[in-house]
């Protein structure tokens, strides 16, 4: 029941360069700074107007915290929809890509009102409390009608980038979403296969890639609770040496060695010809140097 897939799935590097938020925010508060002290030097400005500038600096500094903040989620958000909405989309949903680019459109449109903003700021300080209302304004329209399609994302998913006829495909398909860093489309394949095709010779395999996909995500509980089912549903898979191993190292991380000594112990016992075997042993012995 192997999937034949060879070693672990290679990750894709993440996207290099400064985020466009530090950036808007590093040059909002040089402006700021420029400007308080020009106004400082040229003894324009009375102590009370000083004050009152530092105050308005640090309301319009919390909004454009909260409009970084906004954009990256939408980044965010997007990119997982245009995952789950991509591949073969049928006919009715055949305005799906192009509602997502005008998503996009709006998202850089909003990035580039926040760099006019930033870089007027020492002119208009008077008038930035109108943009960043007007930005928050559209960041909000956008993010109504993300959340829209977030609602839907399942059956949109389903419909259009997996063909469930194929059960081959479909495991496959996963299985590439997963090696390409697409963790929660991968997870959806994944159910799908073992809601399709539970009793097949992948369904063991499909479960503990589950596994590995909230594992890659850092969440813990849901992985061993995953790797525990596999050996549960699928006792007699061959990824069960693979799945005691993973469990015994996330409980060793937290600090449980009883029982990541008991898992790794078990690994060598009942599958002493596998490659986890070797690295139940190794941990085993780090245990034991921890220990002593």
């Amino acid at each position: 029941m192997n999937s034949g897939f060879g070693p672990g799935p290679r990750r894709l590097p993440p996207r290099g360069g400064r985020p466009a938020g530090l950036r808007c925010r590093s040059a909002a508060r040089a402006a700021a700074a420029g400007l308080l002290a020009t106004l400082l030097a040229t003894g324009c400005a009375t102590r009370k107007e000083v004050v009152q500038f530092q105050a308005d600096h640090e309301e319009f500094r919390g909004r454009l915290d909260r409009i970084e903040t906004e954009l990256d989620r939408l980044n965010t958000r997007v990119d997982t929809l245009t995952a789950l909405l991509g591949g073969n989309v049928g006919e009715h949903f055949a305005n799906q890509e192009e509602f997502l680019r005008s998503m996009r459109a709006d998202q850089r449109a909003v990035s580039a009102e926040i760099e006019q903003l930033v870089q007027t700021l020492a002119a208009r300080v008077s008038d930035s409390d109108v943009h960043v209302r007007r930005l928050v304004a559209k960041l909000d329209e956008v993010n109504r009608l993300v959340t829209e399609i977030v609602a839907n994302r399942d059956s949109l998913a389903l419909s259009s980038s997996f063909d469930v006829g194929d059960p081959e495909k479909l495991y496959h398909q996963a299985y590439l979403d997963f090696s390409q860093g697409e963790n929660e489309l991968a997870r959806l394949g994944f159910r799908q296969y073992l809601q399709l095709y539970p009793k097949t010779s992948l369904a063991d395999n499909a479960l503990y890639w589950i596994g590995e996909t909230f594992l890659a995500e850092g969440e813990q509980d849901s992985a061993l609770a995953a790797f525990e089912a596999l050996e549960e549903r699928f006792p007699a898979s061959n990824k069960t040496p693979a799945a005691l191993l993973k469990r015994g190292i996330l409980l060793a991380a937290r600090g449980e060695t009883t029982a990541a000594r008991e898992l790794f112990n078990r690994v060598q016992r009942d599958y002493p010809e596998s490659a986890e075997a070797a690295q139940a042993r190794v941990r085993l012995e780090e245990l034991g140097e921890s220990g002593r």
